[in-house]
């Protein structure tokens, strides 16, 4: 058997170099490769009521709309966590919500204009238009999505779907 000088237990000069050399080619690729993470840390919903108070001896009331407990617009306040890496320019948060005068399920999307990383705070509001054409939201579910991929994944306890 001949002995390989290449086969020893110390590798030369030049071999040393070329790891290094792959090792700085390839690893930045391995980290561009692996898919970003995110976790939803917590999410604030709430209802914030219509603002507007009647004004005594103000119009017609005979004319004047019955105003409901409904009146107002829902508000998610979403903090979520990028991971040390950062997730790219255009990842999306998707709110799906169960409102309570539709079956339906209802999508409202918020997609983020630059890079994420560490943690970030974004609101998603829900017009007084839907809240009194499909009713209050009676069960959410909150997803951080990214190429398609879902990164993380909450919803609320009363989530049926």
């Amino acid at each position: 058997m001949a002995n390989h000088p290449q086969s020893s237990a110390r590798p030369t000069a030049a071999r040393r170099r070329r790891l290094l050399l792959y090792g700085l080619v390839l690893l930045p690729l391995a980290a561009l490769a692996a898919p970003p993470g995110a976790r939803i840390v917590d999410v604030d919903h709430a209802f914030l009521p219509s603002r507007r108070t009647p004004m005594p001896g103000a119009g017609v009331r005979v004319f004047q709309a019955h105003r409901s407990a409904e009146e107002g617009r829902e508000r998610f306040e979403i903090r979520w966590m990028a991971a040390p890496p950062g997730i790219p320019a255009g990842a999306v948060l998707l709110l799906e919500t169960l409102h309570a005068h539709s079956s339906i399920r209802r999508n409202y999307t918020l997609r983020t204009p630059s890079r994420a990383d560490g943690l970030v705070q974004s609101v998603i509001v829900i017009s007084p238009g839907d809240i009194s054409r499909y009713g209050r939201v009676r069960g959410w579910r909150l997803s951080v999505v990214w190429r398609g991929r879902v990164l993380a994944r909450r919803a609320s306890p009363n989530w049926t779907g």
